[in-house]
């Protein structure tokens, strides 16, 4: 493969799809599928709380609802960032800052996607924790690690909001990331054995 991704500067994405499209398109797939798996965690706690405080239940699920959002810009990354891509390659060299443009563009449009739906989420992960704490049989410690999840991701997108990049960020974002995998392994051998107050 010619090594066009090295002229690419800041391309981000790009620079990947170019490099490795096998494994671009996989992490992508990937990428889309999870946030519809979050959304459907946080409805499944909507649809459980609604049967004891029903607008609680249908705030949770509104929050579920920009996981969508999320899906999409996943979505969206999947299918166009590869197709520029391959225009990358094929394009002369005049072109090429064209192709370079339209990828900046749609970065914007995945960003904004998936920033919003990523805000409603955390609100929606913080209202979880919060209402569970008073659920009968489920685990404080669970409730109370919805809580703090949703106060690191919280605190990731204001930095993000306000411009702000540092390690501590990135620190933010991986750690968000991975407590969401820890907390849903956790609840599933937690509704294994039943679903807790019902």
């Amino acid at each position: 493969m010619p090594r066009a991704s090295a002229r690419l500067g800041k391309g981000g994405d790009l620079n990947v799809a170019l490099a490795y499209p096998a494994l671009w398109r996989a992490a992508m797939v990937y990428d889309t599928l999870a946030w519809l798996f979050i959304g459907g965690t946080v409805l499944t706690f909507a649809a459980l709380l609604f049967r004891q405080r029903p607008i609680l239940g249908v705030l949770v699920a509104a929050a579920a609802m920009g996981d969508l959002f999320g899906s999409m810009g996943g979505y969206v990354r999947l299918h166009t960032v590869s197709d520029l891509a391959a225009q990358y390659l094929a394009a002369a060299s005049d072109q090429q800052a064209a192709v370079l443009q339209t990828y900046h563009q749609l970065s914007l449009l995945v960003t904004n996607l998936q920033s919003f739906g990523g805000l409603l989420t955390k609100l929606g992960l913080l209202l979880i924790g919060a209402a569970t704490l008073y659920v009968p049989g489920f685990p404080r410690w669970l409730a109370v690690g919805f809580v703090a999840q949703a106060v690191v991701g919280l605190t990731d997108e204001t930095m993000s909001v306000l411009g702000i990049t540092s390690p501590v960020a990135f620190l933010l974002t991986v750690v968000y990331v991975f407590s969401f995998l820890a907390w849903d392994i956790a609840m599933a051998r937690l509704f294994w054995r039943g679903a807790p107050g019902s």
